[in-house]
């Protein structure tokens, strides 16, 4: 799989929990789900960074 293909998984799976998360919570607006995620995806990544010891 090459690295086009990943983001293309990587944002329709962003996609489909945003758009879960307003359903969940409707009184949220997209932007703030989306940003909520993109927040928590990027947690991950420090994490992952500081665990396998990689810099991007």
């Amino acid at each position: 799989m090459d690295q086009m293909e990943l983001c293309d998984l990587f944002l329709h799976s962003l996609i489909r929990e945003v758009k879960e998360e307003v359903q969940k919570f409707p009184q949220r607006t997209y932007d703030e789900v989306l940003e909520s995620a993109l927040r928590i995806d990027q947690a991950e990544i420090d994490s992952g960074r500081k665990t396998y010891g990689t810099n991007g």
